[in-house]
């Protein structure tokens, strides 16, 4: 989870230049590949043909993958030993700081024998042959073979790989660089490093460090930002973002001058005729790792659930209600970027930190909150939210203080996440819902329960006795507010939602 309470904050990327990857062969025949690869090679042929900038960009792409010996071009063994050749094809990133064009390798496109290499693959470290891609820069120039000589995206077992490497890289620096590995360990998130401190002097030591245990390993750290110039020195040989740049991490922007989280969403894409599956395509344009936008999330995946409800079919148009329940949440998703959050959530020099969290259920959907509470010695109160769960009712329809319940044991789980994501000590632990009928479940014995109650009172119980339960009036629980859904503008001014007050 992006969950950030430290004053000072590092933002880097990792490029992979060295490890290798190994996979898993499977005792399928894999066919032959290498004449799909060169139709797909010829499909972008003419797609470069009536498009000369994507060509400049992709042949770009291609040569920096070859000068950084990401792969290398295949002379004289290629028909040697069973190789698997990738189709590949671009996808521009329109907001991207630095490429804003990267070609995707695609391993699920099926072969000669309608397998294709994620079928087989598995996901763990094992060893699997080699993987080639087709290329030529023109039209008039022979395709040359290339074999991949790094970990390569698009597969399904690059992201264990990627992050194995650290961690190997982070057992091996354990010893001469202790906080340094424990970062490296904790703190990636795929190729990106996130990281504060309350210490600029330390910062800085643990920015040197961390440069020369990644490149010791062929690992170049690029496009640091932070909130601290001073840690940001302009003789380091990795790239330094412009002071002011928004950095965007697992869907948040974050504005480093502010020291604010912000939304930038597209605009949403409108389909002629709306049908289920032009809703599930709006509902998936907007990512919310942190469910902070969740109370307004949760009214587009409320639309999905209420077709299932009525059966409507792929591309069947959608009933005037919920297409303009549709229209108008899509007309009003860019008021999100009107939102900002302040990153630094706890008081300075804190005394003491007390974790918060709500739960509450509609007949459409449950949620759950958390904030932190912290106090320092000169009587400073903090409170911020920092991150929120909701979930869609079943189709199967219960009761009101079931799905009460289900609010409840998310929260547990969503409590259990923070308490092992947050590097502080929280001092202790108050959740509260406005179920009446909840509370007195989850101070009841399991066993006299029936089966569906006695199973999430059994959890909550085994995995939350440090927490205090307590009952809260449904107007003065933030809860509700995810429960029920609301507008972006109406979130924005919900200091209900925003500062829940001690």
């Amino acid at each position: 989870m992006f969950l950030m309470v430290q004053k000072l904050i590092l933002i880097m990327s990792a490029r992979r230049t060295n490890h290798l990857e190994v996979l898993a062969a499977s005792s399928l025949t894999m066919g032959t590949s290498r004449e799909n690869a060169i139709k797909r090679l010829t499909s972008i042929g003419r797609k470069f043909a009536k498009a000369q900038e994507l060509q400049a960009q992709y042949k770009k792409f291609m040569q920096e993958y070859q000068d950084l010996g990401h792969m290398t071009e295949v002379t004289n063994d290629k028909g040697k030993g069973i190789v698997n050749y990738l189709p590949h094809h671009s996808v521009i990133k329109a907001d991207s700081l630095t490429t804003n064009l990267i070609v995707v390798f695609d391993a699920s496109s099926p072969i000669s024998t309608g397998i294709a290499l994620h079928d087989i693959i598995r996901v763990g470290p094992t060893i699997q042959q080699d993987r080639l891609v087709v290329w030529r820069n023109d039209p008039s120039t022979p395709i040359r073979d290339y074999r991949f000589n790094t970990v390569t995206y698009g597969l399904a077992s690059a992201p264990f790989l990627a992050i194995r490497c650290l961690i190997q890289l982070a057992i091996e620096s354990r010893e001469q660089y202790p906080e340094a590995s424990e970062v490296i360990r904790n703190d990636f998130y795929d190729d990106d490093l996130l990281y504060g401190g309350d210490d600029v002097r330390a910062l800085r030591r643990l920015k040197i460090e961390l440069t020369e245990i990644l490149k010791s390993a062929g690992f170049t750290l690029h496009k640091w930002n932070s909130n601290e110039p001073s840690i940001l020195d302009s003789s380091s040989e990795s790239t330094t973002l412009p002071i002011g740049d928004e950095i965007k991490t697992l869907g948040v922007c974050w504005n480093p001058t502010d020291d604010y989280l912000q939304y930038r969403t597209q605009a949403v894409t409108k389909s002629r005729q709306a049908t289920k599956k032009s809703v599930l395509s709006t509902t998936a344009q907007i990512y919310d790792p942190l469910g902070l936008m969740g109370p307004t999330i949760i009214c587009a995946k409320i639309i999905p659930q209420q077709l299932w409800q009525l059966k409507i079919g792929w591309d069947e148009s959608l009933p005037l209600d919920l297409h303009t329940t549709l229209t108008r949440y899509q007309d009003q998703t860019d008021d999100m970027s009107l939102i900002s959050i302040p990153r630094h959530v706890i008081c300075t020099e804190p005394q003491s930190i007390e974790m918060y969290g709500f739960c509450d259920a509609s007949e459409a959907a449950y949620g759950a909150c958390i904030y932190l509470k912290s106090l320092n010695k000169s009587g400073q109160v903090s409170v911020h939210l920092i991150c929120a769960k909701s979930r869609v009712a079943p189709l199967k329809r219960i009761t009101i203080p079931r799905l009460e319940l289900c609010g409840a044991l998310l929260l547990r789980k969503l409590g259990r996440t923070v308490q092992q994501a947050l590097s502080v000590k929280i001092d202790s632990i108050h959740y509260w819902s406005d179920s009446t009928i909840t509370l007195a479940w989850i101070n009841h014995r399991p066993e006299e329960l029936q089966t569906f109650v006695a199973n999430r009172v059994a959890d909550i119980q085994r995995s939350a006795l440090e927490a205090q339960w307590a009952h809260v009036k449904s107007e003065d629980n933030p809860a509700d507010v995810i429960s029920r859904g609301t507008t972006p503008e109406n979130l924005k001014n919900s200091q209900l939602w925003w500062f829940q007050r001690g």
